[in-house]
């Protein structure tokens, strides 16, 4: 459907200018976030978390939306991912030349680090690989004539082990869920969840979305559809199997969990479980999982399995691991080898 422009009156020859060198750069991030979605397979939370990066990028926009267009359209043209019509109404975007919108990309980069920098440097450097991303897209697709993201220096993230459970507290938590399960079908679920997250390794969102048909019992294995749309393949321990057959018999939908169960609800749910087991930090469904994966490494599985296992793209991101596996070791040393006893007498 056509949008017919509607805008303020008396309207300034440079602002109007600077309006369609806005919209030119509202254009290209909805190209772009088109892209991701298509040709990247990225999941829909990554976009999400995208498109509000690069709404954030574009902040400075506003005041010049809200003194060119009439209050009815300006909500339309604010909007990333609703204004492909609007843009086919703007003749004048093809008129749009480099000098000043390599001017108005740097002015908004410079005001995004500005802003940024007194976030964690974790969210920074999320939110500065989106922008690289993006303005590296621009210049590979010959829509800008300078690869403006080599500017960007990514914030040095402190290096964080991962806070994960001992094998007695994981135990002790599933126990916990056991005696419970039986008074409530909230609390079957529950064990479920927990069971899924700590025994297979799951995300929270690819267990609040699995299917049963994705369940196979006679080989034992979850087929997993993690991020960007990759499918791996999860074996399950025994016990979770078992657990997890009681909970398709009460089941009655294509879902393993109801539809309510979303990851927010999920965390919630983790966390209130941490609670009542008495742990000393609290619980979330990403520490069920450093768990799981920990305690494998402890026990002397190899880097390259657990990577299968959680769905890691590199290796990289499963060596952290090996951190932990150090500390491990480091307490075996402090406590039983001779040289450290006779340093303490």
């Amino acid at each position: 459907m056509k949008i017919c422009i509607k805008f303020t009156k008396n309207i300034k020859k440079n602002d109007y200018k600077i309006f369609i060198y806005c919209l030119k750069i509202r254009q290209f991030i909805y190209k772009y976030l088109k892209y991701i979605e298509f040709n990247k397979n990225y999941s829909k939370h990554t976009i999400k978390s995208y498109c509000i990066d690069l709404r954030q990028f574009l902040i400075s926009d506003e005041p010049v939306f809200l003194s060119i267009l009439s209050t009815n359209h300006k909500n339309h043209f604010l909007d990333l991912s609703q204004n492909e019509t609007a843009f086919s109404e703007v003749n004048d975007l093809n008129l749009v030349k480099w000098p000043l919108l390599k001017e108005l990309l740097e002015k908004k980069l410079k005001m995004s680090i500005k802003k940024w920098n007194k976030l964690s440097f974790a969210t920074q450097n999320r939110k500065y690989a989106c922008i690289k991303s993006f303005l590296r897209w621009l210049f590979v697709e010959d829509f800008i004539d300078e690869d403006l993201q080599v500017t960007i220096r990514l914030p040095k993230v402190p290096h964080r082990l991962p806070h994960y459970l001992s094998v007695d507290e994981a135990l002790c938590l599933i126990k916990i869920l056991q005696k419970e399960k039986k008074s409530k079908k909230e609390n079957q679920r529950d064990l479920v969840l927990v069971l899924l997250l700590y025994g297979g390794g799951l995300r929270v969102s690819e267990a609040c979305y699995l299917k049963w048909k994705q369940v196979d019992f006679k080989k034992e294995v979850l087929r997993i559809k993690g991020k960007g749309g990759k499918q791996r393949l999860c074996v399950l321990p025994q016990q979770v199997l078992e657990e997890l057959k009681i909970f398709s018999s009460l089941s009655s939908s294509d879902k393993v969990f109801s539809p309510d169960l979303s990851p927010r609800k999920a965390y919630d749910r983790v966390k209130y479980w941490g609670q009542k087991a008495g742990l000393n930090k609290p619980l979330s469904p990403h520490v069920l999982r450093h768990s799981f994966a920990t305690h494998l490494l402890n026990s002397g599985s190899d880097l390259r399995s657990i990577q299968e296992l959680l769905g890691h793209e590199s290796l990289s991101a499963t060596q952290k691991y090996t951190h932990l596996q150090m500390s491990h070791l480091a307490k075996i040393l402090e406590t039983r080898h001779p040289l450290k006893k006779k340093k303490r007498s």
